[in-house]
């Protein structure tokens, strides 16, 4: 039994397809871009105050980091690996990103 479900998992994790960078929050107030395949750390960016919540956006080369001291939701553009938007906003805790219209 034990070997049908490890040959599943596996036959399921073949068709998956995995993102490039992964986008990880950190306690130290930093949100650092980590390369899927090496686990290198590629960017990191400092979000004064403290990330607490992240989503990325499915139309847009987004992330974005919901800045629970520091008032504000931060926009990093995916492809430039750069902060490119800040949103004052009354201490955010969490973040969600609605998907495109069809």
């Amino acid at each position: 039994m034990k070997l049908f479900i490890i040959i599943a998992v596996f036959l399921l994790a073949v068709g998956c397809s995995a993102p490039a960078r992964v986008y990880v929050t950190s306690s130290d107030g930093s949100l650092m871009v980590v390369d899927a395949q090496t686990l290198d750390t590629v960017a990191s960016f400092e979000i004064s105050g403290g990330p607490w919540g992240i989503a990325a956006s499915d139309s847009r080369p987004r992330v974005y980091v919901a800045n629970f001291w520091g008032r504000s939701l931060v926009g990093i553009d995916t492809k430039l690996n750069s902060i490119v938007e800040k949103i004052d906003c009354y201490f955010p805790w969490g973040v969600a990103v609605k998907p495109p219209d069809k």
